[in-house]
């Protein structure tokens, strides 16, 4: 297998970068999954994003973003089986544009569902209380 995965990491307030990595063939248990659409949280990373962020300590960076993707399983590792390759899934590796997850913790996605999260609306209290910009 010959994936070269992208992240997205906040290298300092306002400042994105990616990084590259070479992902290994799944090891037994794990499945490879290439992104197709991810979450932003509006709550917790725009504040950070923004510099903004509330919390007993100062921010670190660098720092990995995201929390959930959608995706297709391109490889499964040995003794995988409840999950097949081209099914889609949710799983939890932030934004990346692929990544090697532990097979038990991805999330079919049913059919009908479609791969795009839902977006603020920028209108209700919730939505406009979250806003940094």
């Amino acid at each position: 297998m010959d994936i070269t995965a992208k992240s997205l990491v906040l290298t300092a307030p306002r400042r994105l970068e990616w990084t590259q990595e070479q992902l290994a063939d799944p090891a037994p248990g794990m499945a490879v999954v290439q992104t197709v659409a991810g979450a932003i949280s509006i709550g917790s990373e725009l504040p950070q994003y923004a510099g903004k962020a509330r919390g007993a300590e100062p921010p670190r960076y660098p720092r990995m973003t995201g929390y959930e993707s959608v995706g297709v399983v391109v490889a499964v590792g040995e003794g995988v089986e409840r999950l097949q390759v081209g099914e889609r899934v949710v799983a939890f590796y932030g934004h990346r544009t692929a990544a090697l997850v532990p097979a038990s913790t991805a999330i079919r996605v049913p059919e009908g569902i479609s791969d795009q999260p839902p977006r603020a609306c920028g209108r209700s209290r919730r939505c406009r209380r979250s806003r940094c910009w």
